[in-house]
C-alpha cells in the first residue's frame, strides 16, 4: 500500500522542476527509451496501477508461463484472483492476513487508476498475489516465481523513475515509441503517457 500512497502523493506535485530546456541532448535517444518501455510492459502490476486489470492478469499469465508454470496452475491462479475482485474487503483481507513462507508485499490492483484517484479503497483495491501464489504452487517453484514478479516489479519502478525525469525530454523531441508512435504534445506528464502506452501497447515480446 505504501507503494500507492507514494505514487499518490508523487502525482500530485508540481512536475515542472524538471529541465527540459537544458537537458537536451544525444544522452536521451530514443533506442534508450524503447528498452526501458520494453521493461516496464512485461510487468502485470503495473497495468493494473494504471486501470487495466483484465491486461494485466494477461501480463502475469504470460510472466507465470515465462517462470514455467503449467498451464494448469496458471488457469487455477488467475481464476483465483478474478474470483478475489468480486469479494468483499473483509474477504480479501482474510486472505491477506494468510501467513506466507516469502515476506515480501506483492498486489495486483483491482479498481484502480492512479491517473484518476478519487476513491481508494485497500481492502478491496489491493489483491495479494504472494499467497495465490504459493497456494498453487510448491514452495521451491513460488520463490522462484515471486523472485521473478518482485525483479519485474523493481525494475519497472527505475523506468517510471527515469520517465519522471526525463519525459518532457522526449515529449519535447518527439520521440517515436516502437509499437506505438510518437509521444503526443498533449499529454501532461508522464503517468498520462504510460496510461495511455500500457492501454495501446502488446504483451508478450
Amino acid at each position: 500500500m505504501s507503494l500507492l500512497l507514494f505514487s499518490i502523493s508523487s502525482f500530485s506535485q508540481d512536475k515542472s522542476s524538471v529541465d527540459c530546456e537544458n537537458r537536451i541532448g544525444t544522452r536521451h535517444t530514443e533506442q534508450l527509451l524503447n528498452i526501458r518501455l520494453r521493461t516496464i510492459k512485461r510487468n502485470s502490476v503495473i497495468y493494473s496501477f494504471y486501470g487495466y486489470f483484465d491486461k494485466s492478469l494477461a501480463v502475469l499469465n504470460f510472466q507465470l508461463k515465462g517462470y514455467g508454470v503449467s498451464s494448469a496452475k496458471r488457469k487455477k491462479i488467475i481464476n483465483q484472483i478474478k474470483e478475489m475482485s468480486h469479494w468483499d474487503g473483509e474477504k480479501v483481507l482474510e486472505v491477506d492476513r494468510t501467513p506466507t513462507k516469502n515476506a515480501e508485499f506483492l498486489y495486483i490492483y483491482n479498481n484502480t487508476d492512479i491517473t484518476n484517484i478519487t476513491t481508494f479503497d485497500p481492502l478491496t483495491s489491493m489483491l495479494p498475489l504472494i499467497q495465490v501464489i504459493e497456494k498453487y504452487l510448491s514452495e521451491t517453484q513460488a520463490k522462484r516465481v515471486i523472485d521473478g514478479l518482485l525483479t519485474d516489479q523493481a525494475n519497472s519502478g527505475c523506468v517510471e523513475a527515469f520517465l519522471k525525469n526525463t519525459f518532457c525530454i522526449y515529449q519535447r523531441k518527439g520521440a517515436v515509441i516502437e509499437g506505438y508512435g510518437i509521444i503526443d504534445k498533449s499529454f501532461k506528464n508522464y503517468e498520462a503517457f504510460l496510461k495511455d502506452y500500457l492501454g495501446k501497447c502488446s504483451i508478450g515480446n
